[in-house]
């Protein structure tokens, strides 16, 4: 059997919770089939839907992107424009993610980012409260990247020394594992290349030494940079600015990849020879708490079970 792509959200939603993983890379894609049953329909369709902290998160990328895209045409752009095309693309996005469900599909040609909000509560609009804080994460996490040193040093090295990344960027590890990773940034700074990841919410030390060991594969396939000139780096931006604290070491290096093998193996072994492995392979989550903020919440035996306890 084929060895699949191995990825930090794919085994971070492993670990998370087994069904979820079922659902989102097992029988969601099947929804994307003409004859497809109608449970992997619902799932590709719910498979999309995020919070609100995780569409506030994607929107401040695609933010930053616009930002790194116009100094690399030698455009300037202001703080207070970048608030406000910010403040513009929160309302948009908000009112896409609603109409798009009762709209006629090809009246967008893109898929807009999907919020659960107005899948499973669209009777319960979000409270000015909670509107207000989303708002405050993006505005304040584009502050913190305009007025950072790091903003100033990417600007300063010129875009000459900013480094290209693939579309669907992938490091080969120990020969048989293709690691899929999406860095956000990359620029050669004197003999160093840095590799950088924004992040808008908590920390998590761990996952972040997995991501930034990962980065530097990459790096090191693409760009040929020997691992100890590649700085990979984990760039938090809310509630300020602050570089991430993972490790990333010879020793650090050696456990992710340990990590890794032992992931994947884990993973292969629940597959069998079918499109479909079988759904009783992979349990529900103990964690109740989870079931809460799962996409798939709404189609799972066991979320509807926990909810009752």
């Amino acid at each position: 059997m084929e060895t699949f792509p191995w990825s930090a959200t794919r085994a971070r939603t492993f670990q998370e919770c087994r069904r979820k993983y079922y659902y989102r890379y097992h029988l969601a894609p099947l929804g994307r089939r003409p004859d497809a049953p109608p449970e992997a329909c619902v799932a590709h369709r719910l498979k999309d839907l995020v919070g609100l902290e995780a569409w506030a998160g994607d929107l401040v990328h695609a933010v930053i992107e616009h930002v790194l895209n116009r100094w690399r045409a030698g455009r300037l752009v202001t703080e207070d424009e970048v608030t406000a095309m910010a403040s513009r693309e929160l309302s948009r996005r908000f009112r896409n993610s609603f109409d798009y469900w009762e709209a006629d599909p090809d009246s967008f040609t893109r898929r807009p980012v999907l919020l659960d909000v107005h899948y499973y509560r669209r009777d319960e609009p979000v409270s000015r409260e909670r509107g207000a804080a989303i708002k405050e994460t993006v505005v304040r996490s584009l502050q913190s990247f305009m007025r950072s040193e790091l903003a100033g040093r990417i600007r300063t090295v010129g875009r000459e020394n900013w480094r290209p990344i693939d579309r669907n960027a992938a490091a080969r590890v120990e020969g048989d594992i293709l690691i899929l990773v999406k860095p956000d940034f990359a620029f050669v700074e004197g003999d160093r290349l840095y590799i950088v990841d924004w992040k808008t919410g908590k920390p998590d030390p761990f996952w972040e030494m997995v991501q930034v060991t990962c980065y530097a594969f990459y790096a090191q396939e693409k760009w040929g940079y020997a691992l100890p000139r590649i700085v990979p780096q984990v760039v938090h931006l809310y509630p300020e600015f602050r570089d991430g604290e993972a490790a990333y070491t010879e020793e650090s290096i050696r456990n992710v990849m340990l990590f890794i093998r032992e992931s994947q193996d884990e993973l292969g072994s629940l597959l069998d020879t079918e499109d479909l492995p079988s759904v009783e392979r992979f349990p529900y989550t103990d964690d109740c708490g989870r079931c809460r903020w799962c996409a798939f919440r709404g189609m799972c035996e066991g979320s509807c079970r926990q909810e009752e306890k």
